[in-house]
């Protein structure tokens, strides 16, 4: 009777490779499938608080909001908004809870892919598929995660993005190191084609936020780790820029759509200076401050909301991590700890209230350690040790951090607005400060759902800026033509303030 042959080690690897690639394919499924019901049940059904209601009003009108402009994101806000015949915040905030699931979905195949660089035995596949799972859903409850699944807000969009943004450009670096150490070109199709996809998302993620460049010191450091030398890192990230480019088309959007006078539009893009002023965030920027006092406020608050993230009790897989990666892959723990170092460094200088959002570069990276101290206990102690340590994280979690992340029973921005503005005599001017409670869900109970259209709404802060006095003119033609001259000469007074040239600070108080 003739034996079957033995498969040799390639067939063997291949059928290993296959095998994973199918179990990462299933625990993927699964986190989406236990995520999304959660997110959904638990999402804001209305207006919340800070930049939800411009940003939905925004998506909802075409418009553009404020710096960076996120055109990308308000895009397919716009798209979802007008296919789904529903209420449109409802319709925004379930886009939200369903692109935060889809993140964990793309933390299994991350994760994965870093426990396959760190595990000693690369025939458990099933077993790096459990683990990436467990982590992944792990790092889904935690609040800084699962917040961003409440309601229509850019880090949704972001969250989804950047597990495959590292992903990818993990690919690139193997695929152009394995290019390098074999003598072959840079430009041949495996690292040209890795290149190209890591690339286009990265800049694609930048259009829709910029703390994607938070990312930029530890990508850079383990590229020029894995590649080694100028000539080599050059000829590989040269070829990255048409695609970064291409991915970045997206922001070409905001001069095209200011032009076209929207309701709502920040910034006046259609002019140059207007354009680099949004693309920069120039206004933002003076609530960067790296005084003493601020760092360390900042900080410490920073540093609570990390241990509550990882229900304490999860750092001490992730510190299991650090030493893991740092004694098998070092330079990938120096480039994850730079990641979160600066995260946290941004975060710490960023003079705002709504600092949580800023704290995700800093909990992703404490996961992917997390996923290794996971591997290193299961190395350790046995698959279920692992099974039960992750378990009990991931219901540690969802049980402490309930409370702070359901919103479904949430109405109180909706209510302070109907109120304020219900109470109004009819054509009423509003002057008001209250951006983060009323003015930005102002902006879209008036406007999409036409509550007290007749009453205009003006923010003080605003006026100090002359694309909002043109908004202005075009909304409350009326009112401004009460003051037609004195507007006239205060928009003129503005232009060198907003152009950075000598200014008479009593003409624009």
């Amino acid at each position: 009777m003739l034996r079957p042959r033995e498969l040799t080690p390639p067939l063997q690897n291949a059928g290993a490779d296959r095998s994973g690639a199918r179990s990462l394919a299933r625990a993927a499924w699964a986190a989406f499938v236990l995520t999304l019901p959660v997110y959904l049940a638990t999402m804001n059904r209305t207006i919340g608080f800070i930049d939800r209601g411009e940003l939905a009003a925004t998506a909802y009108t075409l418009g553009i909001p404020h710096p960076t402009g996120y055109p990308t994101f308000t895009a397919l806000g716009w798209l979802v908004s007008h296919l789904v015949p529903l209420r449109p915040v409802l319709v925004l905030n379930a886009f939200a809870a369903i692109l935060v699931a889809a993140s964990s979905a793309g933390l299994v195949f991350l994760f994965g892919d870093l426990l396959q660089r760190v595990s000693k035995d690369e025939a458990q596949t099933p077993g790096r598929a459990r683990l990436a799972l467990l982590c992944a859903l792990f790092t889904a409850f935690s609040i800084r995660w699962w917040q961003q699944a409440n309601g229509f807000e850019v880090y949704a969009l972001h969250l989804a993005l950047l597990p495959i943004v590292l992903l990818s450009f993990l690919r690139w670096v193997d695929a152009a190191s394995a290019a390098t150490e074999s003598g072959m070109s840079s430009l041949s199709w495996s690292p040209r084609a890795s290149g190209f996809a890591f690339a286009l998302l990265l800049g694609l993620s930048f259009t829709n936020h910029m703390t994607t460049g938070l990312l930029a010191p530890g990508l850079l450091f383990y590229a020029w780790d894995r590649l080694g030398g100028v000539r080599s890192f050059g000829r590989a990230v040269l070829p990255l820029a048409i695609p970064f480019l291409i991915g970045l088309s997206p922001y070409g959007l905001l001069p095209i759509l200011s032009a076209s006078g929207p309701r709502f539009d920040w910034g006046g893009t259609h002019t140059l200076h207007g354009f680099l002023a949004h693309l920069t965030a120039r206004e933002f920027q003076g609530w960067v401050s790296f005084a003493p006092d601020t760092l360390g406020v900042q900080t410490r608050y920073l540093l609570w909301c990390l241990g509550r993230d990882l229900v304490w009790v999860g750092l001490v897989p992730a510190g299991f991590g650090i030493v893991l990666l740092g004694r098998r892959q070092r330079s990938l723990a120096i480039a994850i700890g730079l990641i979160i170092v600066t995260s946290a460094f941004f975060a710490a200088s960023y003079r705002i209230r709504e600092l949580d959002p800023y704290l995700i570069g800093c909990v992703l990276g404490l996961a992917l350690f997390a996923a290794a101290g996971l591997l290193a206990i299961q190395e350790r102690f046995g698959p279920r040790v692992a099974l039960v340590a992750g378990l009990g994280l991931i219901a540690l979690g969802g049980a402490l951090h309930l409370h702070d992340c359901n919103e479904s029973q949430n109405r109180l921005v909706e209510d302070l607005t109907a109120n304020q503005l219900g109470s109004l005599p009819p054509r009423a001017v509003l002057f008001t400060k209250q951006w983060d409670y009323f003015l930005s869900a102002s902006w879209y109970f008036q406007e999409v759902d036409g509550l007290r259209r007749d009453v205009v709404v003006v923010s003080p802060d605003l006026l100090r800026h002359g694309w909002y006095v043109d908004e202005l003119a075009r909304r409350a033609p009326d009112l401004m033509a009460i003051a037609r001259r004195e507007a006239g000469a205060y928009r003129e007074a503005l232009r060198p303030f907003e152009e950075h040239r000598p200014y008479e600070p009593a003409t624009i108080r």
